[in-house]
């Protein structure tokens, strides 16, 4: 087996464009019977942006906007049950638009935290 510095061939992976990540984004909510409405797109094409410029960090990967998509879809889900919605059959898909309300939490600031938690869900003190 040849050492690995004896290999003449380097790989180079170009990093993925802003454009490229949402698109990835967009894929992976559709698998699970979800898409952004133009709100949503434009709030997290603008979290890409971000989160592509601070190279330093290393996040903008197909993994993150795998990340992404699933705090998103929870956070649909909670939106849907606290208007009333009912739960599906076990096994069943359910079909949801994402609004803004969804990806509103997803906000770049200058020392690089990423996300901004919502307001957590539970029981009021029956005090």
């Amino acid at each position: 087996m040849p050492e690995l510095d004896s290999l003449d061939q380097l790989f180079a992976f170009e990093d993925y464009s802003e454009s490229e990540l949402l698109m990835i984004l967009h894929d992976i909510l559709k698998r699970d019977n979800m898409t952004m409405d133009r709100e949503a797109t434009q709030t997290m094409a603008q979290y890409i942006a971000a989160l592509c410029a601070a190279k330093h960090l290393n996040r903008a990967s197909a993994r993150t906007m795998k990340t992404l998509a699933k705090t998103i879809a929870g956070n649909a889900h909670l939106r849907a049950i606290a208007a009333g919605a009912r739960p599906l059959p076990e096994g069943e898909a359910p079909q949801a638009t994402i609004i803004g309300e969804d990806v509103a939490s997803f906000v770049w600031n200058e020392n690089g935290n990423s996300y901004r938690r919502m307001r957590p869900i539970g029981f009021k003190s029956c005090a």
